[in-house]
């Protein structure tokens, strides 16, 4: 699923004519977003 959610997103930013290295910006900061969320869960079930 999240493989279909990036080809879409990169499919809509490169036919807008968007730069290659703003789509690699979107991939970074999707990922650093899943990477904080998940250590905030993972660090709040840890505690309890």
């Amino acid at each position: 699923m999240f493989v279909a959610g990036m080809n879409l997103l990169s499919k809509a930013i490169l036919s807008e004519g968007s730069f290659i290295f703003a789509l690699m910006e979107y991939r970074h900061v999707v990922a650093a977003i899943c990477v904080a969320l998940r250590s905030l869960w993972k660090g709040s079930r840890n505690r309890s």
